[in-house]
């Protein structure tokens, strides 16, 4: 080995080593998450709520996977009978891991999950939001999914994201007492930084812990490797709107027009607005 090729495997080493060590620093600095059984992300639009909870399902799936496995194979030797596996349940499609599309008979309480099961619920607010109580039916069957969950799965984690806490339906929100939120996002060549805070909830006043202080000094961060972002689609909800036409005409006024709004964009009639046409031409 030459001069040149030892030079060459000492960079190396020294470049692998101090990636290690930054990435440990950043592991030790990092927010440690102890999921509660039923568990809540919120955020604004992509701030990484999904990403977030879809690791999170993983990696709580695959430790489940291994207790009932070690425990399995103590039974085994005995000639007991084994244990079912715990599954993973979504109601969005992910990929390089094995999942169960969650359905409604299973929201219902109509079939059962596999014990110690991990269930991931994306949007759940749009699942079911804050004004659907008015059909007691589901009101009852979502609260009871939600309530007993721990207790029918045996040991099971249910881990849902929304945008907006307030929004969830109620079965939701008076099952949690806490819940994680998150601030902003960075994303580097390895992993992503999460500034995240965990707020307290209360389901009797809809009270958490109020903005006064800086937001900045009081959130801390959540490091999380960007593999995780191929486990989904991160814009699978575009399906809804990829067969529709796109509206692409671009508009090159003159100097001399008039710069006015004769065309109010809305849903609504308004009656007082006099001289202004709401239809979309």
């Amino acid at each position: 080995m030459g001069v040149l090729g030892f030079k060459i495997i000492m960079i190396t080493l020294i470049i692998s080593g101090i990636i290690l060590i930054l990435i440990l620093i950043s592991y030790l600095k990092s927010k440690k998450i102890k999921l509660p059984n039923v568990f809540l992300v919120t955020g604004g639009v992509k701030t990484g709520k999904t990403v977030i909870s879809v690791w999170l399902s993983i990696r709580q799936y695959k430790k489940n996977l291994r207790q009932v496995k070690r425990y399995n194979f103590s039974r085994n030797l005995v000639k007991k009978e084994l244990l079912e596996l715990p599954l993973l349940y979504s109601n969005i499609h992910l990929r390089n891991v094995k999942y169960v599309y969650l359905t409604k008979a299973i929201l219902e309480r109509k079939e059962r999950m596999n014990y110690k099961s991990v269930v991931l619920i994306d949007e759940v607010s749009l699942l079911a939001d804050s004004m659907l109580y008015k059909d007691n039916e589901i009101n009852e069957r979502l609260m009871l999914f939600v309530k007993l969950f721990g207790h029918e799965t045996k040991g099971g984690y249910l881990i849902v994201n929304t945008q907006s806490l307030k929004d969830c339906h109620y079965a939701f929100k008076r099952c949690i007492s806490s819940y994680l939120w998150i601030h902003t996002r960075s994303n580097n060549v390895l992993f992503s930084t999460f500034k995240v805070r965990e707020l307290m909830f209360s389901s009797e006043n809809e009270t958490s812990n109020n903005f006064n202080e800086d937001i900045e000094k009081s959130t801390v961060s959540l490091f999380m490797l960007n593999k995780y972002y191929k486990y989904y689609d991160c814009f699978c909800y575009s399906t809804f709107t990829d067969n529709l036409n796109s509206y692409n005409k671009i508009d090159f006024k003159n100097k001399n027009d008039s710069l006015k709004c004769n065309n109010l964009l809305s849903f609504q009639n308004f009656k007082t607005l006099k001289g202004v046409d709401n239809d979309e031409k």
